[in-house]
């Protein structure tokens, strides 16, 4: 996989600055673009053509990068209905429980086909992000204009999204406007790629119309604005984050609070009356004529240790899912010897002993008897197989917290290790961005919890996989959801240096944290 990345990066370093296009050459490669850029060829052979339209640095040039943006973009929504069928016809035959009629080799091309066509999608969002790097280039004032009308003019949302965000970036008025513009449309991800462009503006202009945003009925949009107002860092972001704090619950309470702390150096928890005693106290110097940041130290605030919520993580997230690896190994003691003592929390007085899945099971069921009754959940357990607990996400009652200890109870350890898939699964679950724009219902923090390196899903002569194949694709289903991931690695010292990085990784480019177990 890296070896295959190489090309590619090396053409998003290739300077727009090189020699422009020869007169008359520009309706061939138009021609050429159109012609090759939607069809399914590899990567680098088509963002060296997106390269090249960027050499022109003309409006002609820019308004054919939005062209070839609505072209991919339709691909890409194509390959995920086909991807849609594909998985449900995998589904249907891996419902089958009758080993006597189990379809082996179909299962097998389907899941052939499905990967073939997973592999294609990452492709075709490449080739995008090869369309916004160029656009992110684009000097002239002509090309720069075009890239800020397709804002406001783009008929596809990708187009329009890429078109804010690179708007976002350049420093002119008739950037930052068209970015502003951006923020009103109705598309959610156009709004949030426009607030990822100005949160690296960090224009105090910028200011009110982020403020704005924050009084959207949509979680992700809301999260994105307080992330990008704490990093542009005006204090006239205080008052509008603190009087959001008491109409927000779960993990965008979180998420105001941490602006806040990031804001003014402040670590109190998500307390509005806390938070509005402090402001009252502060305003005449918040609301001084210099408008500087009050915090001196930059960065993600609250370090103070929190209570434990699952493995000693802890979440005020309402919409959880639960990944849990029931792999066979998970049936051995911690490091695979007769004890296999455990501490699962700094300073517990309990030392749990057995098999890895009691342990985790154990742990589990406790993480669901903390949940509030207005909390949602899920559990997604994987193996060689992944199995979803329920069709959605479930109020945490008494009622569906007692099945769930029922489900925990019955799980065995078995078979291999197929991570990727649970990701999948649990991005199904979140919606993946592209199929639910609106984030009504989705997951927005998961915990995965496993003890060993990432298999494919066949078995029994299951396959490691490539894990920066892996973490390529989770960084596109999440490049606009915002979910959190939080990776549990248990049994570290019995693996190598391969499955720990995986893990860290995974966390660290998801908002989450990494902690070892064992």
């Amino acid at each position: 996989m890296i070896r295959r990345l190489i090309p590619l990066l090396v053409l998003l370093s290739i300077p727009l600055t090189a020699p422009l296009l020869a007169e008359g050459s520009f309706t061939e490669l138009e021609r050429e673009v159109k012609e090759k850029i939607g069809n399914d060829l590899e990567t680098e052979s088509r963002a060296a053509l997106i390269v090249r339209v960027g050499r022109a640095n003309d409006r002609d040039g820019a308004a054919l990068l939005i062209e070839c943006a609505g072209i991919v973009s339709n691909r890409i929504d194509a390959m995920l209905k086909t991807l849609a069928r594909l998985e449900a016809e995998h589904e249907e035959l891996n419902t089958n429980q009758d080993v006597a009629k189990d379809d082996f080799k179909s299962r097998t091309e389907v899941r052939e086909k499905i990967t073939a066509v997973e592999e294609m999608v990452v492709s075709h969002r490449r080739v995008m992000d090869q369309i916004y790097q160029v656009a992110l280039g684009l000097k002239s004032e002509a090309a720069q204009g075009a890239i800020c009308s397709a804002v406001s003019f783009g008929k596809e949302w990708r187009g329009r999204g890429i078109a804010a965000q690179a708007a976002a970036s350049y420093p002119t008025d008739a950037g930052r406007k068209a970015a502003l513009k951006a923020l009103k449309d109705k598309e959610p991800r156009v709004v949030i790629r426009a607030l990822f462009g100005l949160k690296a503006r960090r224009d105090p202009l910028t200011v009110d119309g982020i403020v704005g945003v924050l009084r959207k009925d949509n979680w992700v949009i809301q999260s994105s604005a307080a992330d990008a107002l704490a990093e542009i860092g005006s204090p006239k972001a205080i008052r509008p984050l603190v009087e959001l704090i008491p109409k927000t619950t779960g993990r965008l309470q979180d998420d105001v609070n941490d602006a806040l702390k990031r804001l003014t150096g402040q670590k109190f928890d998500p307390d509005y009356e806390q938070w509005k005693r402090w402001y009252d106290e502060h305003a005449a110097e918040i609301e001084g004529t210099d408008a500087r940041p009050l915090a001196k130290k930059r960065g993600r605030g609250g370090d103070e240790e929190d209570d434990s919520t699952y493995y000693g993580i802890k979440t005020r997230s309402k919409r959880i899912v639960y990944l849990l690896d029931i792999s066979g190994s998970m049936e051995k003691p911690i490091g695979g010897g007769g004890g296999g003592a455990v501490t699962l929390r700094e300073g517990e007085e309990e030392r749990p002993s057995g098999p890895k899945i009691e342990i985790a099971k154990k742990e589990l069921k406790n993480a669901i008897r903390k949940l509030p009754e207005d909390a949602f959940f899920n559990i997604i357990t994987f193996n060689h197989l992944v199995k979803r607990w329920e069709p959605k996400l479930i109020k945490a009652t008494q009622k569906n917290k007692n099945k769930a200890y029922l489900f925990v109870r019955g799980i065995k350890a078995s078979g291999s290790t197929f991570t990727y898939g649970a990701l999948k699964e649990a991005f199904h679950l979140a919606g993946m961005g592209a199929r639910d724009p609106n984030y009504r219902s989705g997951v927005d923090t998961i915990f995965l919890l496993s003890d060993g390196a990432p298999t494919d899903q066949s078995f029994p002569r299951s396959k490691l996989m490539d894990i920066d194949k892996i973490l390529t694709a989770v960084k596109q289903w999440n490049s606009l959801s915002k979910v959190i991931i939080h990776a549990i690695a248990i049994d570290v010292a019995t693996q190598g240096s391969s499955f720990i990085r995986f893990m860290k990784q995974l966390a660290d480019e998801n908002g989450g944290k990494y902690i070892e177990r064992g």
